[in-house]
């Protein structure tokens, strides 16, 4: 595949892609990283049918695909399968198609044990809908497997998949003899998958589009480009005292030469030649103001913010469970459910898909969301849950409504490398990725010391879940989380429970 000069605009006129060209080889696995809105997903749907993005881009350049076929994954399935039975699903490629080979069931059974699925889900009286998000995609998963393709083209595959689901996924990826351009904000994946980097950017407050194509490791290229961004800024440095020394020089020789015509009025020939040497140096000043010096962009992950003031006695109960159970309906997913957290431990639950860790995490936050001696900050799995009640990112985060709260707000949203338009956009358009932060704003700027949070990397790119997991580092509070993040996990959290069979084990 041949990629040429392709530019893409949205309907804002923001330019997501701006003459980028790429050469796809035939043992390429190839990473695609950039924060939410610069145009990932974009690219692929471009490459897999450009229809896909005609209602809302602008799109010239080419892309030969060389006659091959695409095996795509959606970041989303279609809302019209939400109703269909999960062997349905399985057996149509479109949602109208009558079924005619139920064969196709046994052979989709045998390929459940190979991708760690299990079998029962194939024939199973269960809609798509009624799934959790990780049994959602490993169906989906296993549907396009199943398929012939000759590229394989992955939107954010590893959203809502468990650790060991992921550890297969990353085995598959590499083992595959065939082309694969995928987009995650797994890092793991990334560094053990990827071995070309493509990055999409909006650097100054998204006013300037830059792309990266490193044939490397994700780590390798994080590496170069962190002491490439190190060495422009110590470059731009010198550049600007260089700038002040001269500027400081022409100043001087201004003032004497400005002092010079001063006394020398009664010599017009004196006076003359000087006023051509003010010229000059007049010339010189503004062709100094026109070149100036070197300055360094602004990158979308330099996210400068923590938790100011936030302090929990280390020895404070936040939770205790006893004996409880979590259930759905009448089937028991969690039984003698028995544990305690205290103070500024930082805990995380980790589980298979469906296992019932978010239906914890809500039984959590029922527990202490009326607690007058904590303050709770609690980021759900759905965004939305929290969403209701307002509007906009600025609204979102208001308390009182005056003039400092909003003042406070924005200053908030900015250190978040929200833009201005951003601040104020429905809360219905801005990305995934920006509503995670958002959390992130709101539990710094109501100072929360318990922070409930349901996969909170998940949707933050991969170069600004390093700042998100040094800011809970930092953290004097306590943070009870459900991850299959590893290096959150690792990094960030103290204390692991495992949900297994039924029962949790502290790891």
């Amino acid at each position: 595949m041949l990629i040429k000069n392709l530019t893409i605009t949205d309907l804002r006129h923001h330019t997501l892609l701006d003459h980028f060209s790429f050469t796809l080889g035939s043992c390429d696995k190839v990473g695609i990283i950039g924060e939410e809105g610069n145009g990932k997903s974009t690219l692929l749907k471009a490459i897999y049918q450009p229809s896909l993005i005609e209602h809302y881009t602008d799109m010239s350049g080419s892309i030969d695909t060389q006659n091959q076929t695409f095996g795509y994954f959606a970041q989303q399935m279609e809302s019209q399968w939400d109703s269909v039975f999960v062997w349905e699903y399985l057996l149509k490629k479109s949602i109208h198609d009558e079924i005619t080979d139920y064969n196709e069931l046994s052979v989709y059974e045998r390929e459940c044990i190979r991708y760690h699925i299990d079998p029962k889900w194939v024939t199973a009286n269960q809609t798509m809908a009624s799934l959790s998000g990780g049994e959602n995609v490993k169906i989906r998963l296993l549907k396009l497997l199943h398929a012939s393709w000759d590229v394989l083209l992955l939107d954010e595959p590893t959203n809502d998949l468990d650790i060991l689901t992921l550890q297969w996924l990353e085995t598959f990826l590499k083992e595959l003899p065939k082309p694969v351009m995928f987009i995650s904000h797994d890092e793991t994946l990334l560094q053990n998958c990827a071995n070309v980097i493509i990055h999409l950017e909006q650097r100054n407050k998204k006013t300037k589009c830059v792309q990266t194509v490193y044939r490397g490791s994700y780590d390798d290229y994080v590496h170069l480009r962190s002491r490439r961004l190190d060495k422009e800024k110590q470059l731009a440095h010198k550049e600007q005292q260089e700038y002040r020394k001269k500027k400081q020089k022409l100043n001087d020789i201004q003032n004497a030469v400005h002092d010079a015509l001063n006394d020398c009025v009664r010599n017009p020939s004196q006076a003359a030649k000087l006023a051509k040497k003010m010229r000059n140096i007049k010339a010189r000043e503004a062709i100094m103001e026109r070149e100036g010096y070197r300055k360094t962009d602004t990158v979308e992950e330099a996210v400068h913010i923590g938790f100011p003031g936030v302090f929990l006695d280390p020895h404070k109960q936040i939770v205790c469970m006893c004996d409880e159970e979590i259930r759905v309906d009448d089937k028991i997913l969690i039984d003698h459910v028995s544990f305690s957290v205290r103070g500024q431990e930082k805990v995380v639950f980790v589980g298979s898909n469906g296992c019932g860790k978010t239906l914890l995490i809500k039984r959590i936050y029922e527990c202490l969301k009326e607690r007058t001696d904590i303050r709770l900050g609690y980021m759900p799995q759905d965004y939305q849950d929290e969403f209701h009640d307002f509007t906009t990112p600025i609204d979102f985060l208001l308390t009182s409504g005056d003039r400092e709260d909003i003042t406070k707000s924005r200053e908030l949203l900015g250190c978040m490398k929200f833009t201005a338009e951003e601040m104020e956009r429905s809360l219905r358009e801005i990305s995934e990725g920006m509503k995670a932060k958002l959390y992130i704003a709101k539990f710094i700027k109501q100072r929360c010391d318990v922070l409930l949070l349901d996969e909170p990397t998940r949707n933050l790119s991969p170069l600004t879940n390093p700042v998100l997991r040094h800011i809970l580092k930092q953290y004097d509070g306590c943070i009870i989380s459900v991850s299959h993040d590893r290096r959150y996990i690792e990094e960030v959290c103290d204390k692991r429970f495992m949900i297994d069979k039924g029962k949790i084990v502290c790891r």
